[in-house]
């Protein structure tokens, strides 16, 4: 009966389910929600951290837009406007913010292609948004930014050129995280970034422009195929095959609505300055539940030999089993907040 009672592995399976559900709730208070706490060892074991640019490097309030061709009226503006409020995309939410949002007018006919543009019937105008490819079927200049061009019922207007501003901190950030991780940075805009992006992270990182979303997908399987276990940092929009793809895919936003089910969890945008510090703390989680499995394993050990000898109680083994199952927990609980405050994250 002593033996019986010492062998229960509930002590096991307590320290891997507290130290991940504690290190989830810390992460979820860091405006990180991840789906479950498998994903926690995914990223745990990742090697290979693949960015997008637009909407995750960049930020999606804080850009400048120039807009070249003819010239725009009021009715121009709106209807541009009023097509680009039906896209959650970045870049059409900078447009929206910048012409303003247009009331009273309906959009019929919408059609999405994710990674080339929009198209709607307003008013009897038939209203295109997107690349160059998209719009005029043939390629686009490299322009200094991303480029929007506009055409209404066959004619081109011209193209909004949109500047980026990076997130405060974060490319310096990933430029520590080359020390330990392969950094990938995937755009859907032309090279124009190419060269600050080098200079900002560094030559080591790989960098490829006018990515469609299934060549995204495609890099993240290739690298997969090649052994490593890649983190997708995307928008959750264009990126949804390759968050899918990927051993963990991050979906960022600014608001929490935008939520993409393809990606394993969502970082408000806001925190992305403290992705290193996430990192670091999924792997000591690791390490804390291989450390306390350790532990567990001792405490049994110690206890089956005692009870083997028949010198421990049945009534002893009883009392100190749950005693050791309480430890357990507290060590779990306490090893996870203490690295969380290590690390700063409250």
């Amino acid at each position: 009966t002593t033996i019986l009672i010492v062998a229960c592995p509930c002590a096991l399976l307590l320290s891997n389910n507290f130290t991940n559900g504690n290190v989830l709730r810390i992460l979820a208070k860091n405006k990180l929600y991840l789906r479950n706490a498998q994903v926690i060892e995914e990223i745990a074991n990742a090697d290979h951290i693949v960015f997008d640019k637009t909407g995750t490097l960049t930020t999606t309030t804080d850009q400048d837009v120039v807009f070249t061709g003819n010239f725009l009226n009021g009715k121009d503006k709106a209807d541009i406007s009023a097509l680009a409020a039906q896209s959650n995309h970045p870049l059409s939410k900078l447009l929206v913010k910048h012409l303003g949002i247009a009331e009273n007018r309906t959009v019929k006919n919408f059609n999405e292609i994710t990674g080339k543009g929009i198209q709607g019937i307003i008013e009897n105008r038939i209203i295109s948004i997107g690349s160059a490819e998209f719009v005029t079927g043939e390629p686009g200049n490299k322009l200094e930014g991303s480029s929007l061009y506009i055409m209404i019922d066959g004619t081109l207007i011209g193209h909004f050129t949109i500047r980026n501003h990076y997130r405060p901190s974060l490319l310096s950030q990933i430029k520590k995280l080359q020390k330990h991780y392969k950094i990938s940075v995937l755009s859907g805009d032309n090279e124009s970034e190419k060269r600050k992006l080098q200079m900002a992270i560094g030559t080591k990182s790989t960098f490829l422009f006018n990515q469609k979303p299934h060549e995204k997908l495609a890099y993240i399987k290739l690298q997969q195929d090649l052994g490593d276990k890649v983190i997708m940092v995307g928008d959750g929009l264009n990126d949804a095959g390759a968050l899918k793809q990927s051993n963990a895919g991050i979906a960022v936003t600014e608001s929490t609505n935008n939520f993409t089910p393809a990606s394993d969890g969502i970082i408000e945008a806001d925190r992305l300055y403290k992705l290193a510090a996430y990192l670091r703390l999924t792997k000591a989680n690791k390490q804390i539940v291989i450390g306390i499995f350790i532990l567990s394993i001792l405490y049994n050990v110690i206890g089956l030999s005692y009870a083997i000898q028949g010198t421990l109680s049945p009534l002893i083994a009883a009392i100190l089993m749950p005693s050791s199952s309480i430890s357990i927990i507290l060590l779990s609980f306490g090893a996870s907040t203490l690295s969380a405050k290590f690390l700063k994250l409250k």
